[in-house]
């Protein structure tokens, strides 16, 4: 058997292979024996967003779980039982590039006491400038973030974690990553995925609601959301979410930062992209492209589709409902 872990990481297309296995769950465990799990066996809780289509972080809650446990061989193998021989177990959370380091050699020693051949890792990343552009729009969007995208390109630092998780990742026995740079080939992500699972290119599977499962936000949904943020602080974070899980299929932009703020970045983050690389495949190597063109700064004013309007006006309302107040104690309406 083979315990695989999808590590993500963001914005490289996990929402949508976290509900593409969630979908296909039934069709995954019986038709080719690979068990991606939907319930943890201890709490009880549920991957409910992935079978429904919307934004989730995948089931490695589950893992997670199963590595708080005193014998997670234990736990893992009761995940397993029933796989056929040369069966495999999935989970796939996109923090794990962050988070999982820490516990990644104990996962690989309770995964050999199991009786799992190998720990199989799968990593999207992304060329660093435009992996930070999109990462920008998610931190309003999600996290409640309300500075500029040249602020952003100051503190983005994910290129760290991706560092230290291939460094951790190469002293395992058992571990083997597969790695593929998001930015060659965006829309390849479910063919590279049924590859590395090793499932047959014609095999049929149901698809996802949207094709477009966490969308970014226009640079309309942005501007407005900036405000809400300042507004609203973390609370901002519902609007952003019902936005792209309502209309999920509205074109959207990257908001780009200044030549000078991207040069800065490209600088800074050099000598850690060539430490990256060093770990991937050469056909899939972070690329450090060209400074990409500036937005040029409106008027201020914000136009809005009625559609996004009303989606916003209604999450407004909710907030309001349940007591969220604007700094001086206004209520938001």
């Amino acid at each position: 058997m083979r315990l695989n872990v999808h590590v993500g990481h963001g914005k490289t297309g996990s929402s949508f292979l976290q509900s593409w296995w969630a979908i296909n769950a039934e069709v995954l465990r019986h038709r080719h024996g690979i068990a991606y799990p939907l319930v943890a066996p201890r709490s009880g809780r549920r991957e409910d967003a992935g079978v429904r289509g919307v934004f989730s972080m995948g089931n490695g809650f589950i893992l997670e779980e199963v590595l708080d446990e005193p014998d997670p061989a234990a736990s893992l193998a009761q995940l397993a039982a029933g796989l056929p021989p040369g069966g495999q177990l999935l989970f796939s959370c996109e923090r794990f590039v962050r988070s999982l380091p820490g516990q990644l050699l104990r996962l690989e020693e309770a995964a050999v006491a199991a009786g799992f051949s190998a720990v199989r890792l799968l990593l999207f990343v992304r060329d660093p400038l435009a992996h930070a552009h999109s990462l920008y729009a998610e931190m309003v969007k999600a996290h409640g973030y309300t500075g500029t995208v040249d602020d952003w390109l100051l503190l983005y630092n994910l290129h760290e974690a991706i560092e230290h998780f291939l460094e951790v990742q190469a002293l395992g026995r058992t571990i083997q990553l597969t790695a593929f740079n998001y930015s060659l080939a965006p829309t390849q992500l479910r063919e590279q995925a049924r590859g590395w699972l090793e499932i047959p290119g014609d095999a049929p599977f149901a698809d996802p609601p949207s094709a477009r499962v966490n969308r970014s936000l226009d640079q309309q949904e942005l501007r407005a959301l900036l405000v809400l943020n300042r507004l609203l602080g973390t609370d901002g974070r519902a609007i952003g979410r019902r936005l792209v899980r309502e209309l999920p299929d509205l074109p959207a932009r990257a908001t780009v930062a200044a030549p000078e703020a991207q040069i800065r970045f490209l600088e800074r983050v050099t000598a850690a992209v060539a430490r990256i690389n060093a770990f991937l495949p050469p056909d899939q190597a972070l690329r450090l492209q060209s400074v990409a063109k500036h937005d040029q700064p409106g008027d201020g004013s914000i136009q809005l589709m009625p559609d996004q309007l009303e989606v916003i006006a209604a999450e407004l309302l909710t907030l309001g409902a349940t007591g969220v107040q604007a700094p001086g104690g206004t209520m938001v309406w």
